[in-house]
């Protein structure tokens, strides 16, 4: 199999495409807004990369969740499906999933008859609402009536974008990353190995659980504005891709920002910036498109909702859109020097080293969890359930039933059952520590530790596969016993984060 490394994108200078490098250096700059954390940033013009800039410990090497970005892989494995005729955008819903249909006695509307892929694709399913992703997923999704005519009304539905992988595993006979193993990343030079792909309970692809290389976004997004064509071959018909750059369905009734409402296309939205497309996941996972400049911007941050990743397409559109030229821009020496010594001063910034003396080694030992679901896995809840739970692997224990604390000046050891174990250090640096967890493909975190007062010791826990922030807090309460605390973070305005709690024994 063709691998990433035969096809090199190549590398030019900001000015070849028309943007200083002291333009691009602001833009950098700028991007860095109080209400995301940058993880990566990758731009290309023509097929060529002008910008790419990464904050450690993210880096170009580690795939970075996609979060609702999934929803564009998995709908390209529809278009490539309808180019090779084994699928259409009319086929109905019903015939696909007649035999599921028969065996759970599904009753539906009389509109479910005419639900077609082009339906769930563009948003458009009829449905008042969206089913949950419980293990019954896909006949909870074909029981959930379709009360307005489908194709009429915008309805942002996960549930029906994760019918679409399993619609190309019905048509394919392999599932979604299987078949874009096959039939488009060795063809845009994305290796499969720099992709995670989580699946649900039943076996089947979670479109929410797409982790991928900021680069192998930029990849997707340089085949769109290619109108589906890469080194001379047509991969995706050409008109599919046009449909999909195109508003579908008009949102401009949807909540959010000014570009959560100026239309909707193929599980991709339009920008408010003129001429501009974007696939987009939570918390600002972005690849944007300006398909007649040929320009692509991938973007992975952790930008706090409702207005974090908002703020930074507005820094891309003011610091970087408007700033490239038509012509390659003039020389720029002090420039690129200065953009250069920028990028090699990115990093995340480090956490609150502890600052409460003397240290506190009494809660140091095993502990067993007498009550309580506290546990420091990822976690993301925007709407009252932790929708990774859906992911975990089900041969690791998710609850947590025993742990150790291990503490001493330098740092505080967190293991839990004995499988899991967590080095979260006094001075608020970051080193990367590998773990095993119920995400075991997830593996890579670092820790820090400090004591808020002498009775409560606090261990965050950063998972270095996105955003996911994990706050164990311990607090002493009488002899042997502990309240334990986990806050993950939602990264949202309202409702930052969500707490688990628990209660444990020391042995």
């Amino acid at each position: 199999m063709e691998r990433k490394m035969d096809k090199q994108l190549e590398r030019i200078r900001p000015e070849e495409v028309g943007i200083s490098s002291g333009a691009v250096k602001r833009f950098l700059e700028e991007v860095q807004h109080d209400k995301t954390e940058m993880h990566g940033v990758m731009a290309a013009k023509d097929g060529k990369v002008f910008l790419e800039a990464w904050w450690p410990p993210f880096g170009k090497e580690y795939p970075h969740s996609c979060h609702s970005m999934g929803k564009s892989y998995v709908c390209t494995a529809i278009g490539i499906a309808c180019t090779q005729g084994l699928l259409s955008m009319d086929t109905r819903i019903e015939d696909l999933f007649a035999e599921e249909i028969k065996q759970w006695n599904i009753r539906q509307t009389d509109a479910f008859e005419r639900l077609c892929v082009r339906h769930v694709v563009t948003m458009t399913n009829g449905m008042d609402h969206m089913s949950e992703l419980t293990d019954d997923w896909i006949c909870q999704y074909l029981k959930n009536p379709v009360v307005f005519e489908p194709g009429s009304t915008f309805l942002y539905n996960t549930a029906g974008s994760c019918l679409l992988a399993v619609i190309v595993k019905k048509v394919t006979g392999k599932d979604v990353f299987a078949y874009l193993s096959e039939t488009l990343f060795p063809k845009i030079g994305i290796d499969p190995d720099s992709i995670i792909w989580l699946k649900f309970h039943d076996g089947n692809i979670a479109e929410p659980g797409c982790f991928s290389l900021t680069e192998n976004n930029l990849r997707l997004g340089m085949l769109y504005v290619n109108e589906g064509m890469w080194d001379g071959e047509q991969i995706i018909d050409r008109q599919w891709i046009k449909d999909a750059l195109s508003v579908q369905i008009d949102n401009s009734n949807w909540p959010g920002g000014k570009d959560s409402h100026c239309g909707y296309g193929y599980q991709l939205w339009k920008c408010d910036y003129p001429g501009t497309y974007r696939f987009d996941g939570g918390q600002g996972q972005f690849c944007i498109m300006v398909p007649e400049k040929k320009l692509v911007v991938a973007i992975n941050e952790g930008g706090i909702e409702p207005y974090g990743p908002g703020r930074t397409l507005e820094k891309v559109y003011r610091y970087l859109f408007d700033e490239i030229g038509e012509e390659p821009a003039g020389p720029d020496a002090e420039g690129e020097e200065a953009l250069c010594s920028y990028l090699f001063s990115l990093r995340i910034k480090e956490d609150q080293p502890n600052q409460y003396h003397p240290m506190q080694d009494r809660f140091s030992g095993n502990y067993r969890v007498t009550e309580g679901t506290a546990t420091p896995w990822i976690g993301v809840s925007p709407n009252g359930f932790n929708f990774f739970e859906s992911f975990y692997d089900l041969s690791k224990k998710k609850e947590m039933d025993e742990f150790s604390l291990a503490v001493d000046e330098e740092k505080a050891v967190f293991m839990v059952d004995g499988y899991a174990d967590f080095q979260a250090w006094f001075d608020g640096k970051i080193r990367v520590h590998l773990t095993d967890s119920v995400l075991p493909e997830l593996n890579r975190t670092y820790a820090t530790a400090r004591f808020l007062d002498e009775d409560t010791l606090e261990i965050k826990i950063h998972w270095i596969a996105g955003w996911f922030v994990t706050i164990m807090t311990f607090h002493w309460e009488q002899d042997s016993l502990l309240s334990v605390s986990a806050s993950k973070n939602i990264l949202n305005d309202q409702r930052p984060f969500f707490t688990d709690y628990s209660t444990a024994k020391k042995e």
